[in-house]
């Protein structure tokens, strides 16, 4: 059904502005399903599995950007710019490894992974770990021909998300702050081409940040070319921006969006349980979402195991202050918060197999 809908929407893209908002309100219709209340011993016993498994490490292999975009917090960062070392990657991997590895993103908290020259050659050593699962990252494509897309995408890759704007040159400057419309858009259809010639090794998806109305975005030759060679609906991201804890006022979002709302923190956010990200220098930061300035440290890999930081004390502090309903000042003025109990429910067979216990086992 997905494939029909997408079929006609690249032949009728006039159809977007109505199709859309159906699809939008349907979800929405479906969302309380995510938060269904699981069985409380099946919650703990899951949780637990977290608590002693690493799902997930996030590597920022570079922390600089080739964009300016108007709703990101680059601009405020601190950390001095980085590129990660291939040396130094490859301890972290090796380290990884010994753990017993897992998935690996590649995305940085503020940075673009396409910058970093080396960035290939640590997909490819990470690819050839077979205890390496799947392996993302997420790009504005601005450095994709400085690359190639034959390249990149036979290098072990799993999943690349694509941030960008399509419709005109005017809105993509405005929303990412530079003048690279033709270039990314380039390297979008190069990107989009390739992988379907390779058959499709890469899952690749793309999310529009543009300004209201979208009518002239689903009108757009652009569009209506990236709908045809990605092969289904290219949505944009509405109503669902990130303040970055109060760095980005609501006058900086593309034209007539808005923050997504948070309600309330009555329990853990998914965050605290779902991965580590390893900043260039080696800091582990246990918030992959907004801290960029690491206000959130638990550790650092040149001095502790990956084992250790997980299970140490100084995270464990951390979940039980979220459970005594002790927040941090960078989390209770975040707008990404996730309930913990959302993600179990999601994940319930993937963190089964996660499990590095036997799940009938008393102590779990």
């Amino acid at each position: 059904m997905r494939a029909f809908v997408s079929k006609i929407l690249a032949r009728y893209p006039r159809l977007i502005p109505f199709i859309a908002p159906m699809v939008k309100s349907v979800k929405k219709r479906f969302s309380g399903i995510r938060t269904q209340k699981m069985d409380p011993d099946v919650a703990r016993r899951l949780k637990r599995i977290l608590e002693s498994r690493l799902t997930i490490l996030d590597v920022e292999t570079t922390n600089i950007c080739n964009a300016r975009c108007s709703f990101c917090a680059y601009r405020f960062r601190k950390r001095p710019p980085q590129v990660m070392t291939s040396d130094f990657f490859s301890m972290l991997l090796d380290r990884y490894v010994a753990y017993g590895g897992g998935d690996l993103s590649l995305t940085p908290l503020v940075g673009d992974p396409l910058v970093d020259k080396g960035l290939i050659a640590k997909i490819q050593r990470a690819r050839s770990e077979s205890s390496i699962k799947e392996i993302s990252f997420a790009t504005n494509l601005i450095a994709l021909d400085l690359h190639g897309a034959k390249n990149l995408l036979t290098s072990g890759v799993n999943w690349i998300f694509v941030s960008t704007s399509i419709g005109s040159k005017d809105m993509y400057r405005s929303v990412y702050g530079v003048d690279r419309y033709e270039r990314v858009m380039a390297n979008l259809f190069d990107l989009l081409e390739t992988n379907n010639q390779l058959g499709r090794p890469v899952a690749i998806s793309v999310g529009l940040r543009c300004a209201k109305p979208y009518r002239a975005v689903f009108a757009s030759p652009d569009y209506r070319r990236a709908v045809e060679l990605l092969g289904s609906y290219i949505s944009v991201i509405d109503d669902d921006y990130v303040n970055w804890t109060g760095s980005i006022r609501e006058e900086d979002l593309p034209a007539g969006n808005r923050f997504r709302r948070i309600h309330d923190r009555r329990e853990p956010c998914e965050q605290l349980y779902y991965g580590l990200q390893v900043y260039v220098n080696g800091d582990v930061n246990l918030c992959c979402c907004v801290d960029m300035q690491g206000e959130l440290l638990v550790g650092n890999v040149q001095r502790d195991s990956i084992d250790r930081i997980w299970k140490g004390d100084t995270i464990r502090k951390i979940r039980a202050a979220w459970d005594a309903g002790d927040i941090p000042e960078i989390c209770s003025q975040c707008n990404m918060y996730a309930p913990l109990s959302a993600f179990l429910t999601l994940n319930r067979h993937r963190i089964e197999q996660w499990g590095v216990a036997d799940l009938t086992s008393p102590e779990l």
